[in-house]
């Protein structure tokens, strides 16, 4: 017998520019995108690429391992599979590592 393996469905950063409000006669708000899903939920990698766009500054995979065992980096488990919230994480990132003034 054939198991079936849960497979999360994938959101796509789909944004809407104002064009496209134009083209359906829908007048151009203030903000010209607008991120349909503030809670896309990536994998490992793709966070790594989204916080850190330069490559040679990206912290390497361990680096992330380590945060989220320490628990400074907010996770969700599905099943076995592990992602993450890329707004909860900067958030994150923003709180522990950021030095204020006394």
């Amino acid at each position: 017998m054939k198991r079936l393996r849960f497979t999360p469905p994938v959101c796509s950063n789909f944004k809407v520019k104002a064009d496209d409000h134009n083209k359906q006669g829908v007048a151009p708000s203030s903000q010209p995108e607008t991120d349909l899903h503030p809670h896309r939920l990536v994998g490992a990698e793709t966070l790594l690429e989204e916080l850190f766009p330069d490559e040679r500054d990206r912290p390497c995979l361990r680096w992330l391992r380590k945060m989220q065992a320490q628990r400074v980096i907010p996770y969700v488990k599905i099943g076995r599979l592990v992602r993450f919230d890329v707004g909860q994480v900067r958030a994150a990132i923003d709180r522990s590592f950021t030095v204020r003034d006394k």
